[in-house]
């Protein structure tokens, strides 16, 4: 059990270096299912969440965790 915490928060921290390094804002923001969700217009480091603003013009905070892959657009498993 405490292997399986140590795990996740590795895991955790390695993603979180990872989307502090690439550039991710301005890149579109899509749903697995190939949903827009908007555009990459932040990254909030302290709150580990990526800002998207909407294309009805509203901004969300989505958190590291669902983030699913980083290429020309970034995956979310929302």
């Amino acid at each position: 059990m405490v292997l399986g915490i140590l795990s996740n928060f590795a895991i955790r921290e390695i993603k979180r270096d990872y989307l502090e390094r690439i550039q991710i804002i301005g890149k579109k923001a899509v749903s697995e299912t190939g949903g827009i969700v908007g555009k990459i217009i932040g990254v909030d480091m302290k709150k580990g969440t990526i800002i998207v603003q909407t294309p009805f013009e509203r901004t969300i905070h989505i958190n590291f965790s669902l983030v699913k892959n980083v290429e020309d657009e970034v995956v979310l498993s929302i």
